[in-house]
């Protein structure tokens, strides 16, 4: 599979960063609902920012991108989305930097390791940064990636520095308002980030913003100025549904032919864990299944494309409508064990069934 390019300079300012946040361990007086945001000089978009390990479990920070990323967090908070439900991983957002152990680093992170020179030792001890889309496997940053994740790294120890101070310092003046650190078009002649007083600004959205500001790439050290500003995220841009084309005739071919059946239909449609080889980085395909539960009947399970599952769903639903065999020929089982094979197709599948 294709790894990113990222040039070493890149990844020295990525792990420098990554060090001085570990080194003043903001977890000891951050949670994950201390969210601000920081604007992405090259492209205006806002990353909402949560620091992770004030329970000692995973350590690091997760950036979420957009609105988008933002409602993910939302969901997590309230409980809609359960960390330890299989969509968990695949419906993300997002910009990690974690703090592992060298175990949890594959042969692109530990390479890159030993080309700046570097030597961790310990738990907790070794960053490991991903990027996280929706219907995607994380995979490795891209130089664009590295060098946003790094600016928010650093904005998150001045942050940090403030919030430790002031445990009210991202008390938002208003309702949906995030305190969001805005780069300023004038870098600083030291080099340094500066931080600026954290008086509330007008309400602005994220897509006049990203106007507003479209700085130049880095194509040198950066030195951004920063100004606190307290924005309300732009609205959320819901995926538009494209309609399904249904084949009149093959739907009154199936009403003419296949008898009335009783049974109770429960269609599903869930990402599997082994991804694929796209274009630019690994995805993971959806499965569809059509389990009637009263008469042990199982539809050939299918796959849907990421990107054109809701197209094809139509017709794949069709073709469940005329079972071709049973579950337990499948699978080559027995009865008995007709939960426990669901349960092969999807963790937590065979409690629906029992």
């Amino acid at each position: 599979m294709k790894i990113p390019f990222c040039s070493l300079p890149v990844w020295k300012n990525l792990y420098d960063a990554a060090l001085a946040f570990r080194d003043i361990e903001p977890w000891e007086w951050m949670s994950d609902s201390d969210v601000f945001g920081v604007q992405n000089p090259e492209d205006g978009e806002i990353g909402y920012c949560c620091v992770l390990g004030e329970l000692g479990e995973v350590l690091g920070l997760v950036v979420y991108l957009g609105t988008e990323g933002l409602e993910q967090h939302r969901n997590i908070q309230s409980g809609k989305l359960h960390a330890g439900s299989p969509e968990f991983i695949y419906r993300q957002h997002c910009l990690t930097a974690w703090l592992g152990d060298r175990n949890e680093l594959d042969k692109t992170d530990l390479k890159v390791v030993k080309q700046l020179g570097l030597k961790f030792h310990g738990s907790n001890a070794w960053p490991q940064f991903r990027t996280f889309q929706p219907g995607y496997y994380p995979w490795h940053l891209t130089e664009s990636e590295a060098r946003y994740l790094t600016l928010c790294l650093e904005q998150t120890q001045d942050v940090a520095l403030c919030l430790e101070k002031d445990p009210d310092w991202l008390s938002a003046p208003n309702k949906n308002h995030y305190l969001v650190r805005v780069p300023v078009d004038e870098p600083s002649q030291s080099g340094k980030v500066h931080e600026n007083s954290a008086a509330a600004q007008p309400a602005v959205s994220n897509s006049s913003m990203g106007q507003q500001l479209l700085l130049k790439p880095f194509d040198e050290p950066h030195g951004w100025q920063w100004k606190n500003e307290w924005l309300k995220p732009a609205p959320l841009t819901r995926a538009k549904v494209l309609p399904c084309s249904i084949d009149e005739v093959r739907l009154q071919r199936i009403k003419n032919t296949t008898q009335a059946q009783h049974g109770i239909w429960e269609v599903d449609a869930f990402y599997t864990p082994n991804p694929v080889d796209g274009d630019n980085r690994p995805f993971s395909r959806t499965r569809t299944c059509v389990p009637i539960t009263s008469r042990g009947f199982f539809s050939t399970p299918s796959w849907l494309n990421h990107r054109c599952g809701n197209r094809n769903f139509a017709k794949l639903f069709l073709r469940a409508s005329k079972p071709t065999s049973s579950f337990q020929t499948l699978c080559g089982c027995g009865k008995k064990n007709y939960a426990n094979c669901l349960n092969l197709w999807r963790p937590g599948f065979a409690s629906k069934y029992d």
